[in-house]
């Protein structure tokens, strides 16, 4: 086999351009290395000149069977967009060698850190009984109006729901955890601070368990009739929720949403901290799910989800999964208690959960709230004289809009009939699981949307604060900026992370 290089040169004309040829065994007859039709196409590699007289051989073809090389091309280089596709032919069971170095690699070779399995016992725990966790299933209705190619709605099913019981979260902190019982309050009482002798005293704010939805919770369920031959004595349990979405990469957008639980009856100073354990895993809320675009395109007949459709779907999963929080044995405990021999010192008591604060940032907020975001341009000289309410009107407006989307109108969820409904009031389509679930129990769960010390004001007005005394000390002598840095390193890290 040989290749042969001709090249043509005149002193009084530019040289030609050289052409390269393969030997005849390893190209087709209409392949060529300067073939115009493959411009786009990166060029290959030139062949090394081989034979008898160079004593080489073509470093494609050496290592192969003359079956092969006689009858298959080693490579065929086709134009496409990009530029770079090859394809490998594979004959008798063999194939033609690769030149890809990634065929080759694998993680264990390029780098030097152990590859961590999971063992099979972690991946259980996640539905281990005996550890509280989970696992469950959401089924959404999904509303298609009736322009699209297929109206009606259409079940959806979101797997991958991890949760624990939030009764079985209670009664594990009042029968097993005998540690934090000396600073669970179990009894109420108002704090009050006297200046002067004769001054009528002023309450004073600071505990969850001294504070006046506490102290009214407390008188209401004494004022209670109690369960039938029971004397027990009757204890609130506070809870307080938090959840806010976590950003896991640094790239991509890979993210968890857990919900945390919190004991009113202890004190912020103990749950402040992390060496005291107080929090509590209670769920890791799911988002809809890319797939969902697919399966709505295909009853839509459209590309393209309408974002009111998708915003409407995100509601429906955020309050399903709060309607499978709130399960039935936990209503069961709102309303008639739970009986436990208490850890801290073995007598029996009846306690009642009470939701007393939910705390996200306002996105999720006005996602839990059952809210348009931003409100209505009235709510910000409203919000104070006009606060809302779960009464029966808004309950009608809401299943009146919803009938409408899912009944034999089937309209859609942005249409002007339900907008000229719910916008007024800033109300959605969307069933409000804490209305739903908690209605009979006269819960203002309105009022438990407290505001979020971290979103919204570490983030806002104490950074912005911050912002502008740099600013000032820029302003008098760049030196003091140095200043400030080093007090702010002086300052010791929060718990055993690098938390300042």
């Amino acid at each position: 086999m040989t290749v042969t290089t001709v090249i043509i040169e005149d002193s009084m004309h530019p040289p030609a351009k050289r052409c390269c040829k393969a030997a005849a065994a390893v190209r087709d007859p209409d392949f060529a290395l300067n073939d115009p039709e493959l411009k786009d196409v990166l060029p290959a590699a030139l062949l090394v000149a081989s034979g008898p007289e160079s004593g080489l051989q073509d470093p494609i073809i050496a290592s192969q069977p003359d079956s092969i090389t006689n009858k298959t091309p080693a490579l065929n280089t086709a134009p496409n967009v990009f530029g770079i596709f090859r394809r490998y032919y594979v004959q008798n069971g063999t194939s033609i060698q690769r030149h890809d170095p990634d065929s080759r690699e694998t993680l264990s070779t390029m780098s030097d850190i152990p590859i961590i399995e999971v063992s099979a016992k972690d991946r259980e725990e996640w539905q281990d009984q005996d550890a509280g966790w989970a696992e469950s299933s959401l089924h959404i209705s999904i509303p298609f109006h009736h322009f699209t190619d297929n109206p009606g709605h259409r079940s959806y099913i979101v797997p991958g729901f991890f949760h624990r019981s939030i009764t079985s979260i209670i009664q594990e902190k009042l029968t097993l955890k005998k540690d934090d019982s000396p600073y669970f309050h179990l009894e109420t009482y108002e704090l009050l601070w006297q200046r002067n002798e004769g001054q009528e005293p002023l309450p004073l704010h600071g505990e969850m368990y001294t504070s006046p939805a506490f102290l009214r919770a407390h008188q209401e369920l004494q004022e209670m009739p109690g369960e039938p031959g029971c004397m027990l004595p009757r204890v609130i349990v506070a809870l307080m929720f938090w959840s806010n979405g976590t950003h896991l990469t640094q790239f991509g957008n890979a993210k968890i949403t857990p919900l945390y639980l919190y004991f009113g009856n202890e004190s912020k100073y103990r749950r402040c901290k992390p060496s005291c354990k107080l929090s509590e895993h209670a769920a890791y809320f799911q988002q809809m799910p890319d797939s969902f675009k697919d399966f709505a395109s295909h009853w839509t007949g459209t590309k393209k989800v309408h974002s009111e459709l998708m915003a409407f779907c995100n509601r429906e999963l955020a309050h399903e999964q709060w309607r499978t929080l709130l399960d039935n044995d936990f209503l069961q405990a709102y309303e008639h208690g739970m009986v436990f021999d208490w850890v801290g010192d073995g007598q029996k008591r009846r306690f009642y959960p009470r939701i007393m604060t939910y705390s996200a940032d306002y996105p999720e907020k006005a996602l839990m709230a059952s809210i348009r975001q931003l409100g209505s341009q009235s709510d910000k000289a409203d919000r104070i004289e006009l606060r809302r309410y779960d009464d029966e009107d808004c309950r009608k407006k809401v299943s009146k809009a919803r009938k409408s989307i899912f009944g034999k109108d089937k309209l859609a969820v942005d249409s002007a009939a339900i907008e000229r409904e719910l916008k007024p009031e800033s109300l959605v389509p969307t069933l409000n699981t804490f209305s739903d679930r908690l209605q009979k129990f006269d819960l203002d769960w309105p009022s438990m949307f407290v505001v979020d010390l971290l979103h919204e004001v570490e983030l806002g007005v104490v950074k912005s604060l911050i912002i502008h005394l740099l600013r000032i000390l820029e302003s008098v002598d760049e030196n003091l900026l140095h200043e400030f840095d080093r007090r702010f390193h002086a300052v010791p890290t929060f718990g055993d992370e690098n938390v300042t």
